[in-house]
């Protein structure tokens, strides 16, 4: 009788549920690292044109470019807000002291969440206020007024200089926004009207950080008020902004106010 060539089995490892053989190519989606600058602090899709996005020129928000790729670098580490103001454009002449860079960055920090009465993700201080302000000198100086008001407000013993900048940068304020609203009167477009509302919102923040108590705040809260019921301009996101900022202060007045402002 012959014996049977065939071998005996060989047991094989089984493959854990759920697991996947090298042979199987699965394609693991990752987001993308290729967007623009603006669109990636914003958390939004980006369309990669060159040389600058259209959702950031839909929005009218300057587009900050792509960046170039740089070598994987171990324990390579840095903040996110010292690489924000790396990113500024040196151009920038709102910005033309070496004390404006901190308070740029103070604000982003610090300030923006302080004054942010919206979720995390859905920050308009620090989405396209901050966007929008790297390409409007007005809306800048009233950025880092702002910012100088919250850090002295936080930190009362502050160096001189931090008092000199804010005064400065509200000076400059005051005067681009007036010719804003100049400019707006013969243009009318979208963009002169989405900073000169923003503008005006930041300056009522501005006072009412530093205690101002002869009402200015409300002058600024009642036209910006009037820009929203008159102006058709404004983009949806600076609107939307607008609306609920103002609803809000309106609230806060009926319940801090003995006789409230109507704004």
């Amino acid at each position: 009788m012959a014996e049977s060539s065939s071998s005996p089995p060989v047991a094989t490892k089984s493959e854990p549920s759920g697991s996947l053989s090298p042979s199987t190519s699965v394609e693991l989606h990752r987001r993308s690292k290729t967007g623009c600058k603006t669109c990636r602090r914003r958390k939004k899709k980006c369309d990669e044109a060159r040389p600058g996005c259209q959702n950031c020129a839909k929005n009218n928000i300057l587009c900050g470019g792509y960046e170039m790729r740089k070598p994987w670098k171990k324990g390579a580490r840095s903040k996110s807000s010292a690489v924000i103001v790396s990113e500024l454009p040196q151009i920038i002449s709102a910005m033309d002291n070496p004390l404006d860079s901190q308070l740029f960055s103070y604000f982003i920090t610090h300030a923006a969440q302080t004054l942010n009465i919206y979720s995390e993700t859905n920050n308009p201080f620090d989405g396209f206020v901050i966007d929008m302000a790297i390409g409007n000198t007005g809306l800048m100086h009233s950025l880092l007024c702002l910012s100088a008001s919250c850090l002295l407000a936080h930190q009362p013993s502050s160096a001189q200089e931090i008092v000199v900048r804010h005064s400065h940068h509200f000076d400059r304020a005051v005067v681009t926004l007036r010719k804003g609203v100049e400019a707006y009167s013969s243009d009318n477009s979208t963009q002169n009207a989405d900073c000169i509302m923003l503008q005006t919102i930041l300056l009522a923040l501005e006072a009412i950080v530093t205690g101002e108590i002869h009402g200015s705040y409300r002058c600024h809260l009642l036209a910006a008020q009037r820009l929203v019921d008159s102006c058709g301009d404004l983009s949806s996101d600076v609107q939307s902004f607008a609306r609920q900022f103002l609803q809000y202060h309106n609230l806060a007045n009926t319940i801090s106010c003995l006789n409230p402002v109507n704004v």
